[in-house]
C-alpha cells in the first residue's frame, strides 16, 4: 500500500520535526521535545503524517547521540549513558507516534499499552544491566566520579561518600524508569493539548476526565506490598518491578486526586481553575521542602478514596447529557 502526501502535509511534518529537534537540542527545554509531535497528532486526521515527523526526529536523535557517545574512550561505561540518553528520548518519540497510530482505541487503553510496553522494556534493560557485573562496576565508577566532581566544585560538606551516593542514584533510576517516562510523556501531551484546545476554542479539561477503574486499586496494593518486602528482604529484579509499578500507580491516583480537587473547586462558580492551573500549582508545591511530600501524599490518598467514595457523581451525570 502506497501512502500519498500533499505538499501541505509534508511541510507540516517537516515543521513539526524541526521544532521537535530544536527543543531536543536545547537541553533546558528538551523535556518538551515531543510537544510538536503530540500537537500534530491532535490536529491531524491522517496519522501517518505524524509518523513521518517521528521518523525524522528519530534519525536526528540517533545520529546526534551516536556522535556524542561514539567518541568516548570507555565503551562499556558510555553504553549505559548512551542507552539512557538515547533510549528514553527515542522511546518518547516512538510512543508519541504510536499513541495516535493506535486510534480509534480509547485513550486509556492506548496509554495502558504504551506504558505497559515501556515498563516491560525497562525491566528487561535493568535485568540485562544487572547481569553484567563489569558494566555495573564501570557505571558505578563513572557516576561516582561525576558526583565527586560536583561535590568538589560546589564544596558541600557533611554528605554521604560519593560511592554511596552513586549506589543511591543507580538504585533510584532502576526503580523509577517507568515514572520518569510517564511524567515526560504526560507533560508533553498536556502542553500540546493546551495549545490545541486554545487554538480550536475547545472548552474541555482533560483532567476532569481522569477516572481510574476501581479494579486498578489491586495494582497499587500488590505493587506496594512487593515494595514493602523489597525494603525488608531485598527482592532483586522483582523489587524493581514492584517499585516501577507502585510509583506509576501512585502517579495515576495523584492525577485522580487533582481531578477530584478540580471538581470541588468548580463547585464555586467564580473559581474556574483549569487542569493546567492545578498542575502548575503542584509543580510549585514540589519546590517547598516538607510541604511537597504532604501535598503529594494527600492528593494521592484523595484519589485512592474515590474507589469507595463517589465524589464526582453529579459531574458524571452532567457529562452524559
Amino acid at each position: 500500500m502506497t501512502l500519498e502526501y500533499s505538499t501541505e502535509e509534508l511541510t507540516s511534518a517537516g515543521k513539526a520535526a524541526l521544532f521537535s529537534v530544536i527543543l531536543y537540542l536545547f537541553e533546558p527545554l528538551s523535556v518538551f521535545f515531543t510537544v510538536p509531535l503530540h500537537y500534530q497528532g491532535l490536529s491531524r486526521k491522517k496519522h501517518s503524517v505524524v509518523l513521518l515527523s517521528v521518523i525524522a526526529v528519530i534519525l536526528v536523535i540517533t545520529i546526534r547521540e551516536s556522535i556524542r557517545y561514539g567518541g568516548g574512550g570507555n565503551a562499556e561505561g558510555s553504553l549505559v549513558f548512551f542507552l539512557f540518553g538515547f533510549g528514553l528520548p527515542l522511546t518518547l518519540a516512538v510512543a508519541a507516534g504510536a499513541f495516535y497510530m493506535m486510534r480509534p482505541l480509547k485513550v486509556t487503553r492506548r496509554l495502558g499499552i504504551i506504558f505497559g510496553a515501556f515498563g516491560l522494556l525497562g525491566v528487561l534493560l535493568v535485568g540485562l544491566f544487572r547481569a553484567n557485573s563489569e558494566l555495573v562496576a564501570e557505571t558505578m565508577s563513572l557516576v561516582e566520579g561525576n558526583i565527586d566532581q560536583i561535590i568538589g566544585g560546589v564544596g558541600v560538606g557533611n554528605m554521604l561518600p560519593p560511592q554511596q551516593m552513586a549506589a543511591a542514584v543507580v538504585y533510584t533510576i532502576e526503580r523509577s524508569l517507568l515514572l520518569m517516562f510517564m511524567v515526560q510523556f504526560g507533560i508533553a501531551f498536556g502542553a500540546a493539548w493546551e495549545f490545541y484546545k486554545r487554538k480550536k476554542s475547545i472548552p474541555v479539561s482533560l483532567l476532569a476526565k481522569v477516572k481510574v477503574p476501581e479494579r486498578f486499586v489491586w495494582v497499587l496494593i500488590i505493587s506496594w506490598t512487593i515494595v514493602l518486602f523489597d525494603i525488608i528482604f531485598g527482592l532483586g529484579l522483582l523489587g524493581v518491578i514492584g517499585w516501577n509499578a507502585g510509583l506509576a500507580a501512585g502517579l495515576v491516583y495523584l492525577l485522580q486526586g487533582l481531578a477530584i480537587l478540580q471538581h470541588f473547586i468548580w463547585k464555586k462558580k467564580n473559581l474556574a481553575f483549569s487542569g493546567l492551573h492545578l498542575c502548575g500549582m503542584l509543580a510549585l508545591l514540589m519546590l517547598v521542602p516538607g510541604l511537597n511530600m504532604i501535598g503529594i501524599a494527600a492528593l494521592g490518598i484523595l484519589g485512592i478514596t474515590e474507589v469507595w467514595i463517589t465524589y464526582r457523581k453529579q459531574e458524571n451525570k452532567e457529562n452524559k447529557q
